[in-house]
């Protein structure tokens, strides 16, 4: 007596390819997820090193007596303040160039004097503004009171952030 050899009817094939294609849903979702966590990151830890750039080369200015050129780094860009290579640049202008920057890039608003990160992935991002995504910082020097009668002194310099943004949290 022969076996009977049996295949796969079309029905259960049908089936495999949904939950094929349910599972690779779920897969891509995830990976959208942790593509803008990963982005989100970045930025941030950008914005730190910058920080910290901008902090040490005040340090060294203060070391060196040089008080007056922290002052100058009052609305400065930070990345040439610091000679910075920073990746994903796209460079300093006006308020009307930001429109032609690329998502994903950095840029520095001469006449706001702030540096800009327009986000590249955003569908857990909002911005204060409601216009175009984007998160600004600002180089704000700190001055301490001089002598009575004199001129405050450039002490120190703060990256400060001057577009809230929230990623990732629930809206307050």
């Amino acid at each position: 007596m022969k076996a009977a050899c049996r295949g796969y009817g079309v029905l259960e094939f049908l089936i495999s390819v949904a939950l094929i294609g349910v599972v690779m849903l779920v897969l891509l979702e995830r990976v959208d997820f942790y593509r803008e966590t990963a982005e989100k990151t970045s930025m941030e830890q950008v914005s730190r090193e910058i920080g910290w750039a901008l902090r040490l080369r005040a340090a060294e200015l203060m070391l060196a007596n040089r008080n007056d050129e922290i002052g100058r780094m009052d609305g400065a860009n930070p990345v040439v303040a610091v000679d910075m290579q920073l990746a994903g640049y796209a460079g300093a202008g006006p308020s009307a160039a930001e429109a032609a920057v690329p998502p994903g890039r950095w840029f520095f608003n001469r006449e706001k004097r702030e540096l800009v990160y327009f986000p590249a992935l955003t569908s857990n991002f909002v911005s204060e503004s409601g216009a175009r995504p984007r998160v600004a910082w600002r180089v704000v020097v700190v001055s301490q009171a001089g002598q009575p009668g004199g001129r405050p002194r450039p002490q120190w310099v703060r990256f400060e952030l001057v577009q809230p943004y929230r990623w990732f949290e629930p809206p307050k």
